[in-house]
């Protein structure tokens, strides 16, 4: 099994900048990245903060994400020290199966 650091970064018209990082597994990758082959043309509207959103379709999401390989016992220990993750890390499955 392999593990990584998800990294999320995503900006808008130099307005707001949201990053944030989350541990993933390999099968968690895996899922996103299946994820965005089966919903690319699905509409999202994600908020973030209390009245700022993107609007747009699944696909415009992907370039928002890269992954760096880590071990497993800097995944262990992120788990443990950062449950939620670090910053602002939106999962764009998990917000779009919200909406469906």
């Amino acid at each position: 099994m392999k593990y990584y650091m998800c990294l999320f970064r995503r900006d808008w018209a130099d307005e707001f900048d949201v990053q944030g990082a989350c541990p993933f597994t390999e099968d968690e990758k895996l899922s996103l990245e299946n994820f965005f082959k089966e919903n690319g043309d699905k509409p999202t509207e994600i908020y973030f903060g209390t009245n700022e959103f993107w609007e747009d379709e699944v696909s415009e999401w992907k370039s928002s994400y890269k992954f760096v390989e880590i071990s497993e016992n800097t995944y262990n220990e992120i788990l443990v020290k950062f449950p939620g993750g670090l910053g602002t890390f939106i999962n764009v499955m998990e917000e779009v199966c919200e909406i469906l």
